[in-house]
């Protein structure tokens, strides 16, 4: 049997074979601190058979988190089936004999012609629609970290560092983003936000009180279908994993899978991922054999009405793919909700405190208690300027791929000829690593054609206010003012400082957004007849980018938005943000709700909520001569800083120090 590669303290005062026995045997009676003055004991092994000894601590460590897709056997199997021409280093680590952390990652050199780029990824970034997982103690987390990331960034066998997609409940991605960045031999360090979210359910104690929480609709619609399949067409639901063949369920729910999806004219999953039949068919069984396998049939009338291929991992349960029938005897029902429902149900019952969605945005799940989280990946680029531009040109290359191999090709070209079409290509997987690049890219082409339709949508709102001659002059003089007069007012807050609270407008609320797959249609149409389609093309990338939209509300309708921006998103800013700084800015009241008090009633719920969230000042400028939204800032309880001038680029300038 192989060996881990060593790495212990000759302090430490064990053997090595009494250190496995001991992570062998973790959990029960060690101490979980270990001695405070031991450092941690690090190992690698180059191979699932020689890190098998540790197989149940491993899996131990996953079910604290419980995330299914870093657990041995998830790990294990992806990697016989994808791990080819890559070389395998699980990073073990242990104190005091208790498993702390495991990092399960491979090296690959990416080739696209004679370009080679040497890259760090974790097991199960690829060939999968999954999460990949780091498994860290919380207790130890960062100190877990660290001494990983010292690891894995020494010397220069590296172009490239990837972990992603990081699930949205992995809790230590800003820990990560720091420990990296003020690593050595460590040159860029990106923080990549999936466009496709992370959908996620928590659950309570009982099927009622789930019910409770759901919208009125919902859970009228929930209870009148059940009541009706199950008093007219006998409704079932069963495990087809439980107690029978488990390979069986498997190719029934393949063919059940694939037979919807070929009714709706795409391939399905198991046809456009290659090896997926083969790799399935062996998760299926391994889960079958340890108790993790779920597979909830629906029946009505003795015919399959839906299908999940789940898994129940710790305090989870996984819903990976699921499948429904087409029939249209069914439609007056939704098959896939009563599926979910079903899921669900099982999943309160046998104690489970949330459902794993999967990645992807679909409006039923939101409706069903689905809560969105990002996906969010970390490339590193290692420093010097050689492995920066080899890092470059692959991107570029991954981006090409992705626009031409699957945008253009795969989806557009392919399903229309008539020969059958193969999966989907194996470089466009592995190149997986800057997933929003197409759609940024897609999205600045858009904005090539949406701005002059957003100017002239803009000039002709405006025109139809001007009711006069002089109304025709005010807006050419405010035209003037907005692109020749570039002096600024900055203004500051301490977070937490007492405000003095303005009286809001009746039935005013505010809403918080975080991706745009968030935000209701009622919003994007108003901000579009404001402004046009590029406005809004503007605000998918800043919240791509990791800002916060902040809607205010006056009887339902959208009535002004603003944003809060991180100090990563404004590097160049009038005066310099620190780490726990926030800048608000872009903020619009709409027309018809003007002069209302909406402008500081936002900034007010804007400041409370981001002191709430540990962040120590917030600033916020405007124009020098736009007197409303002064006086607007000033009544929110901001305090003049400073003055300063925006260049014809963007560029700002510091005039001048207010207060002095």
């Amino acid at each position: 049997m192989t060996t881990p590669t060593e790495a212990t303290h000759p302090n430490r005062g064990t053997t090595q074979s009494d250190a496995d026995r001991q992570v062998h045997n973790a959990g029960a009676s060690s101490d979980a601190n270990g001695d405070m003055n031991v450092p941690l004991e690090h190992r690698v092994y180059d191979c699932f058979e020689s890190a098998g000894e540790i197989r149940e601590a491993w899996d131990a460590l996953a079910a604290e988190e419980g995330d299914f897709f870093g657990s041995f056997d998830w790990c294990a199997l992806w990697w016989k089936h994808y791990g080819s021409r890559r070389r395998l280093e699980i990073h073990v680590f242990v104190d005091g004999g208790q498993l702390v952390g495991v990092a399960p990652l491979f090296r690959e050199e990416l080739a696209a012609g004679p370009l080679r780029v040497r890259a760090l990824r974790i097991v199960g970034c690829d060939h999968s629609t999954a999460t990949a997982a780091l498994l860290l103690h919380r207790d130890q987390a960062e100190e877990v970290l660290a001494m990983l990331v010292d690891k894995i960034t020494r010397g220069d066998g590296w172009d490239l560092i990837h972990f992603g997609r990081l699930p949205g409940y992995f809790a230590h991605t800003d820990v990560l983003v720091r420990l990296l960045g003020s690593a050595c031999h460590v040159g860029q360090v990106e923080q990549i936000r999936n466009p496709h979210p992370h959908t996620l359910i928590d659950l309570p104690g009982s099927f009622d009180a789930y019910l409770k929480g759901l919208s009125y609709r919902e859970r009228h619609n929930i209870r009148k279908e059940s009541r009706r399949l199950s008093s007219e067409h006998g409704l079932v639901g069963m495990d087809a994993a439980c107690g029978g063949d488990a390979q069986a369920a498997m190719e029934r729910f393949i063919e059940f899978h694939q037979a919807q999806w070929t009714e709706k004219g795409h391939q399905g999953h198991f046809e456009d991922w290659p090896g997926a039949r083969a790799f399935h068919a062996d998760v299926a069984r391994a889960a079958a054999r340890s108790g993790r396998l779920v597979m909830r049939e629906v029946r009505a009338d003795d015919q399959m009405l839906s299908m999940a291929y789940a898994f129940r991992f710790g305090r989870r349960i996984h819903w990976f793919l699921a499948a429904r029938s087409m029939d249209p005897r069914w439609h007056f029902c939704f098959p896939g909700r009563v599926g979910a429902c079903d899921l669900v149900k099982t999943a309160i019952e046998q104690g489970l405190s949330q459902v794993d969605m999967g990645i992807g945005y679909y409006p039923y799940k939101l409706k069903l208690g689905g809560r969105l989280y990002p996906l969010v990946s970390i490339a590193v680029t290692h420093a010097g300027t050689l492995p920066a531009l080899r890092v470059w040109i692959l991107r570029k290359i991954a981006l090409l791929h992705d626009l031409v191999g699957y945008r253009l090709w795969y989806q557009h070209l392919a399903p229309s000829l008539p020969w059958r079409r193969s999966g989907l290509i194996r470089r466009w997987i592995r190149l997986r690593i800057w997933p929003s690049d197409s759609s940024q890219f897609l999205r600045h082409i858009g904005m090539i054609w949406c701005w002059p339709a957003s100017l002239f949508v803009r000039g002709r709102r405006r025109m139809r206010e001007a009711l006069g001659v002089s109304r025709c002059w005010s807006l050419l003089f405010h035209q003037y003012r907005k692109v020749f007069l570039r002096h600024h007012v900055v203004f500051s807050i301490p977070a937490g400082e007492p405000l003095v609270p303005v009286v809001p407008p009746a039935d005013f609320e505010v809403k918080e957004f975080r991706s745009h797959y968030e935000v209701d249609e009622k919003v994007k149409n108003a901000i579009i007849a404001h402004g046009g389609r590029f406005i809004w093309l503007e605000y998918e990338a800043s919240l791509l980018a990791g800002d916060v939209l902040w809607v205010s509300y006056i009887d339902g309708e959208p009535a002004g938005v603003c944003w809060s921006t991180c100090p990563e998103n404004a590097e160049d800013y009038f005066v310099p943000l620190g780490r726990k700084d926030v800048l608000v800015r872009k903020c619009l009241t709409l027309p018809q709700f003007r002069n209302r008090g909406v402008y500081t009633a936002t900034l007010q719920h804007v400041i409370s909520s981001l002191a709430a969230c540990g962040t120590e000042r917030i600033f916020i400028d405007c124009r020098s001569w736009n007197t409303p939204s002064v006086r607007g800032i000033e009544r929110a309880g901001f305090t003049r800083l400073a003055e300063g001038k925006q260049g014809w680029f963007g560029t700002c300038h510091f005039v001048e120090n207010v207060e002095s």
